[in-house]
């Protein structure tokens, strides 16, 4: 597991140019008082770097090295789902403190727009990671990319349905007191996709 997550950190390391886009995004969250949707998307940006990976794998044809190791294809498999948690949480925990910092939120406010950054942030690959695990990276992009639009119009729904009218100005941000429901949705889909994801890629041929 630990030389599955080198080996995928290695090309995360090549695609630091990709940090600057989430970055980006979280910074004009902090000038956008009257928004949060730039903090989540954020947040799902980071989510999408296993998947490029996988793109990787697939072009230099990794998938028919890595059935050959001594390493069960549910291993294979739950790494990605660990990947995607190991760059996620860090992020929302990030964002978290710098706007609690900032913007002074009480601990209501904060665990509320967390409850809904891990929404965001594993909602895109748990849909996704047991498509790739079907049609592998390059049948399944184009279905990825509706996917990532759907999501992407979801967040703005999420964005519109969760803040007040002055969002964050003096700690006005007031999520909805069932906000809770995305996290526990979040991680109901997430356990659900790695079931699947796993049973899918054991039967798939190379």
């Amino acid at each position: 597991m630990k030389g599955l997550l080198y080996k995928d950190f290695l090309y995360i390391k090549r695609q630091i140019y990709f940090f600057i886009i989430p970055l980006l995004f979280f910074l004009i969250s902090l000038f956008a008082e009257k928004s949060l949707y730039f903090s989540y998307y954020a947040v799902a940006i980071f989510s999408i770097l296993p998947i490029n990976n996988m793109g990787y794998d697939e072009n230099w044809r990794w998938n028919k090295y890595e059935i050959i190791l001594p390493v069960s294809r549910a291993k294979l498999v739950t790494e990605k789902y660990l990947l995607t948690l190991i760059l996620v949480i860090p992020a929302v925990l990030f964002e978290g403190i710098i706007f609690l910092i900032i913007y002074d939120l009480d601990a209501k406010a904060v665990f509320g727009w967390a409850c809904i950054n891990v929404f965001c942030g594993v909602i895109i690959p748990s849909i996704n990671l047991p498509i790739i695990m079907k049609f592998g990276y390059m049948k399944g992009k184009l279905i990825n990319m509706l996917i990532i639009f759907a999501v992407s119009v979801s967040i703005v729904l999420i964005n519109i349905k969760s803040n007040t009218e002055d969002a964050l100005t003096n700690g006005a941000f007031t999520p909805a007191d069932n906000v809770y429901l995305f996290a526990v949705a979040a991680a109901l889909i997430f356990i659900i996709s790695c079931m699947l994801s796993i049973k899918i890629y054991s039967k798939r041929e190379f």
